[in-house]
């Protein structure tokens, strides 16, 4: 009987799609715990603040190296007795002036940025240990969920063993209708007769395919929903 072997895979099927659909839904949870994402969120926060705090101290840094060196060759000149000449000598005292007063500038720029370097690297600390005890937890709370997976996964090998044994059973153009009859009609490809009537579009059968159905010499569509009869 045809239809009562593709309504055996069917069961088969249908058990595979669950298991199928419970795994999604736990890979799903383990991958989207809201309090490790926001830990991780908050990590990468810090992170990205911290580099860029970092490279701000750098240029700052090199800023001031400028200046300094600037300075240096600046009052090596302006004392050197090599420059004699009173506006040049003069020139050279401004520029000094201003170069000592940008450097001020310069290294207060450079102090409060350290501190916040300094600062910053304390929270970063800390939201590295918070996302640290947050994915232990995770890996704690996801332990059954992960057991589970297990059984699913041995599960599912053992009912893709038993489809592959069935359906060896069946013809191939029969299994291609009912293959197609499952994608098309929300994974119900073989419904039953029941009280003269197909379980799934509850339209009554006739009694000329309730008698053919139950023969099982050939398969059967419901007349309304076209899913194969089983009677």
């Amino acid at each position: 009987m045809t239809a009562q072997q593709l309504y055996l895979i069917q069961k088969v099927d249908i058990k595979i799609l669950d298991l199928q659909k419970e795994q999604d839904t736990i890979n799903a949870k383990l991958l989207s715990s809201p309090i490790l994402q926001r830990a991780d969120a908050t990590f990468k926060s810090a992170t990205n603040v911290y580099n860029d705090l970092v490279a701000s101290q750098d240029r700052a840094q090199h800023e001031s190296d400028t200046l300094n060196s600037k300075i240096a060759e600046t009052d090596s000149r302006l004392y050197s007795g090599r420059v004699t000449n009173p506006k040049e000598l003069s020139d050279l005292a401004d520029d000094l002036k201003q170069l000592r007063k940008r450097q001020e500038t310069s290294d207060d720029q450079l102090l409060r940025i350290m501190d916040k370097v300094e600062r910053m690297q304390v929270r970063l600390a800390q939201a590295e240990k918070d996302l640290e005890l947050q994915t232990d937890l995770a890996k704690q709370q996801s332990a059954a969920d992960r057991l589970r997976l297990g059984e699913i996964g041995i599960a599912l090998d053992k009912l893709s063993g038993e489809r592959a044994a069935a359906i060896k059973q069946v013809d191939a153009t029969e299994l291609n209708i009912y293959d197609q009859l499952m994608s098309t009609k929300g994974n119900t490809a073989v419904a039953e007769v029941h009280v003269g009537r197909c379980t799934e579009c509850k339209i009554m059968v006739s009694s000329s395919d309730s008698r053919r159905a139950h023969t099982g010499k050939e398969l059967v569509h419901c007349s309304s929903c076209g899913r194969i009869l089983l009677s």
